[in-house]
């Protein structure tokens, strides 16, 4: 474990161990490799990565506040959509079930001989209804 891996060089890009690195202007190197082009690396200005990073905010910030205010799809559209990398399912359409006649069920009830079931159906008395309501 003496030799971690840390990161990678900045002139070479190549993986750099603990055992085996320069960290110089906030940036990573192989020892020989600083010496060959350490000097090719200006030092990184704080302040200007600082202002630039809030810039990139703000300007996000201020679209967003455009989109908002139209109201419009055309201050939407001018954003890009990003793909996504997860590959689309296709929808399957679903089968219906194909439905199995069943035995007829067995009768609970006893049924009606012959001399108790009727041979006519009951007669139905008509109603007599009144033309006006009151």
């Amino acid at each position: 474990m003496a030799e971690e891996y840390i990161g990678i060089c900045a002139a070479c890009t190549k993986g750099v161990t603990r055992d085996n690195m320069k960290y110089v202007i906030g940036r990573l190197f192989h020892p020989e490799c600083y010496q060959k082009h350490g000097k090719d690396f200006l030092a990184v200005d704080q302040e200007l990565a600082a202002k630039t990073a809030k810039l990139k905010i703000d300007l996000i910030q201020l679209k967003n506040l455009k989109s908002r205010r139209s109201g419009s799809k055309k201050a939407s559209s001018t954003t890009t959509k990003r793909k996504s990398s997860r590959k689309s399912t296709k929808k399957t359409k679903r089968k219906t079930a194909k439905t199995r006649r069943s035995k007829p069920k067995s009768r609970t009830t006893k049924r009606k001989t012959a001399k108790t079931r009727r041979s006519k159906p009951k007669s139905r008395t008509k109603r007599k209804t009144s033309k006006t309501r009151r």
